[in-house]
């Protein structure tokens, strides 16, 4: 058994302690919410985590998909939910396919590919570990204080409106994300993600007028 900071370096062959100190939070964000399973050993003074044996490709997914979508729980919930996971691979298709970088980190293209189908099909995320698009993890290029989506939403003002509907979308304002959808004057390529925007702004407006009839 290893510790999560020894199976992230081997993983992601870290070698900086600050590197995978940013890793190493997020990873103990999965094992909070019970992505992770884990063993604890009592030493003097100090409690190690170790992972159970077989958890480092949980780990590894887990950290990939929290490159482009922060909220662990969110990441948990692609683990086990078959539409959430879907709509998981309708956002990473639209913001990585066909491009070299997104904010400045270089991406493999056949690997970003490879990722979209994985998640597509009955790949089991448990076992499976996922092809990692990013010659760099966004979380050790900006830290502990941003994420992709946090980069791509400032951006956002000086990028083409399909970048700036999903800065809109990944932050979670769907109304702005189906407005600027409404905007883009050639939807052809991009329409499976435009109708997911749409489909998830009618059901949060449903939502809120059901809350309005129990008011």
């Amino acid at each position: 058994m290893k510790s999560i900071p020894e199976t992230i370096r081997d993983l992601f062959g870290i070698d900086s302690a600050e590197e995978s100190t940013v890793l190493k939070d997020k990873a103990n964000s999965f094992r909070r919410n019970h992505l992770l399973k884990v063993i604890e050993k009592h030493r003097v003074q100090r409690k190690i985590v170790y992972l159970v044996d077989g958890q480092e490709v949980v780990l590894f997914n887990a950290l990939l998909l929290s490159s482009i979508f922060h909220d662990p729980k969110h990441v948990k919930k692609i683990f086990e939910d078959r539409k959430t996971r879907n709509e998981a691979a309708t956002t990473i298709r639209s913001i990585l396919l066909e491009r070299s970088n997104v904010c400045g980190i270089a991406l493999t293209s056949a690997a970003a590919q490879e990722l979209v189908a994985c998640l597509e099909n009955e790949t089991d995320l448990y076992s499976v570990k996922l092809p990692n698009p990013f010659e760099i993890l966004p979380q050790i290029v900006f830290g502990k204080h941003t994420n992709l989506l946090n980069a791509l939403f400032a951006q956002a003002s000086v990028l083409d409106p399909l970048d700036s509907v999903l800065a809109a979308y990944v932050s979670g304002d769907i109304d702005k994300a189906c407005y600027l959808a409404n905007k883009i004057e050639n939807q052809v390529m991009v329409k499976p993600f435009v109708d997911l925007i749409r489909k998830q702004n009618k059901e949060r407006q449903r939502f809120s007028k059901l809350l309005e009839n129990f008011l």
